[in-house]
């Protein structure tokens, strides 16, 4: 919805009052459930299974394979939970818990799947552990940032979170506690709200994108070394306000999704882009996943649509390659060529 259509549905839901359920409101998001097969005309056969409708805008979703539960973090600060019933493949859903302890847009939510605690962050500034496992809903507060946050994201394999905040900030959590302790918070240069952020985990990187036009790279240590999270390298991309990123893991390729619908595919060792296109109509990209096995790039747009993208394998060829180079090594001869006197060059013939 455009914001007019949006604040039209807001002050008509805000009339029906707090004694009605969702269910009587006028839905202005929605969280869906897709079934995706491989097909022989196209990459996928793609069908809708479940859809739940909200009177509020939903924000994130996260997905939790052991226990399969679902989460969706909506704009007023609360955060659903469902449970696929046995035996139907997802076309049902059971909720299992509603958390409203939040008073603001939800950025983040997180399942640790040997515990089963719920982790939540907002641009209210807080940080929330709530245990899923309980008949009563207790929730913890483990801390209030000094800015908005702006993502959250779960290390289960080496019991550690991630999170970001409006004012470029990282902060690193450990799930060794019970409730979660702070172990590393570094200021990036990115001194503006971080949107895009994402963890490389087979070359032990993480990549932050933000509004004003910065990509910072980070090292990430291994568990227990969090201390020595640093920033390795950063590079400014102009007016492109950031929202997402991934990269490519074989690849030393970034790719981005901007405000302004655009995709572009950075090399990460001379910061430049290699490729851009307008991938959602001037809309802003929400969401971005790649399938490097398959060369695949998924992207979603607030132009209400979800692209499958076939990505080539690789973006150069070797004789572009190897022309680059021979050009590069001829002009760094004629500027050495300059550089050097007349007269020494006769010294030393």
């Amino acid at each position: 919805m455009n914001i007019i259509s949006r604040t039209n549905v807001t002050l008509t839901n805000f009339a029906f009052g707090k004694t009605k359920g969702d269910d009587c409101k006028i839905p202005m998001g929605a969280a869906f459930i897709y079934q995706c097969k491989p097909d022989t005309k196209e990459i996928y056969k793609i069908h809708k299974i479940w859809a739940k409708a909200f009177p509020i805008q939903t924000g994130v979703i996260s997905w939790e394979d052991k226990h399969e539960i679902f989460s969706v973090g909506l704009d007023d600060g609360r955060v659903l939970a469902f449970r696929g019933v046995p035996n139907t493949h997802y076309l049902q859903m059971n909720k299992i818990c509603e958390l409203c302890f939040h008073t603001d847009r939800i950025m983040g939510v997180a399942i640790d799947p040997l515990t089963l605690q719920i982790y939540t962050c907002s641009t209210d500034k807080t940080f929330y552990s709530t245990d899923l496992t309980k008949n009563t809903v207790e929730n913890i507060l483990i801390s209030t940032s000094i800015a908005g946050y702006t993502n959250l994201q779960m290390d289960a394999k080496n019991r550690r979170l991630f999170l970001t905040n409006e004012s470029g900030e990282l902060t690193v959590y450990t799930l060794n506690t019970s409730p979660p302790s702070l172990v590393r918070s570094l200021q990036t240069s990115s001194l503006s709200s971080i949107r895009a952020f994402h963890i490389d985990f087979q070359n032990n990187y993480i990549f932050t994108g933000n509004v004003g036009g910065k990509i910072c790279i980070m090292n990430l240590p291994p568990q227990n070394k969090e201390r020595l999270i640093s920033e390795i390298s950063n590079f400014g991309v102009g007016e492109q306000k950031i929202r997402v990123c991934t990269n490519d893991p074989n690849t030393y390729e970034l790719i981005t999704g901007d405000e302004n619908g655009r995709v572009t595919i950075w090399n990460l060792k001379t910061g430049k882009p290699i490729y851009l296109w307008e991938a959602h109509s001037k809309s802003a990209i929400t969401q971005i996943w790649y399938q490097p096995e398959h060369h695949l790039l998924w992207t979603g747009g607030k132009d209400l649509r979800i692209k499958i993208w076939q990505l080539p394998e690789k973006w150069l060829s070797q004789e572009v390659e190897g022309f680059e180079q021979s050009e590069v090594s001829n002009l760094t001869a004629k500027k050495i060529e300059v550089i050097v006197p007349e007269n020494f060059k006769k010294k030393v013939v």
